[in-house]
């Protein structure tokens, strides 16, 4: 079965609550961590038909709701290790991306993530119409004028690291 990763900004167990057709079955903590800021599980989920996934969990409790992380690197070093683990995934499935209300720490994740694969492929940004589209998908992505603004800051740090082809 297809394994899903997901990052949630909220613990999982409290997001699984609310659902009446699926089942934490078993947990681990995984013996690589990542950086104290984050927590990072596999688990697996039982569905009610007997179906069985495969959820990594990384949970940025550091994060505060409607705000932004002290410095972008923990968040770059995160979209980094999404990828890494995208990549070593034989069968990768979806990746779900949720904080409390699903739009603000939501949002800059997702937005930081497309950033980040635009400035490898192409050594170019448009941070505007990123936001855009993720509005026109799910309204109030990226909920503060900080956000907005961190989505600049962690972007051009990015790009900053990245080689002076822009990557391509």
């Amino acid at each position: 079965s297809d394994a899903a990763l997901a990052f949630l900004l909220i613990p999982l167990v409290s997001y699984l609550r609310q659902s009446s057709r699926l089942r934490l079955s078993s947990t681990s903590q995984l013996l690589h961590p990542l950086p104290a800021r984050f927590s990072h599980t596999e688990q697996w989920l039982d569905k009610l038909q007997g179906e069985r996934r495969q959820v990594k969990h990384i949970l940025f409790p550091s994060w505060p709701d409607q705000q932004t992380p002290e410095s972008a690197k923990p968040l770059l070093h995160l979209v980094s290790k999404v990828e890494e683990t995208l990549q070593a995934a034989a069968s990768p499935g979806p990746i779900v991306v949720h904080c409390s209300a699903g739009i603000g720490r939501t949002g800059c994740f997702i937005a930081t993530r497309i950033g980040c694969q635009q400035l490898k492929d192409t050594g170019e940004v448009d941070i505007l119409g990123i936001v855009c589209h993720l509005r026109i998908d799910r309204g109030g992505m990226i909920q503060t004028s900080e956000q907005y603004q961190f989505l600049h800051h962690t972007l051009a740090l990015y790009a900053s690291q990245l080689p002076e082809e822009g990557g391509h």
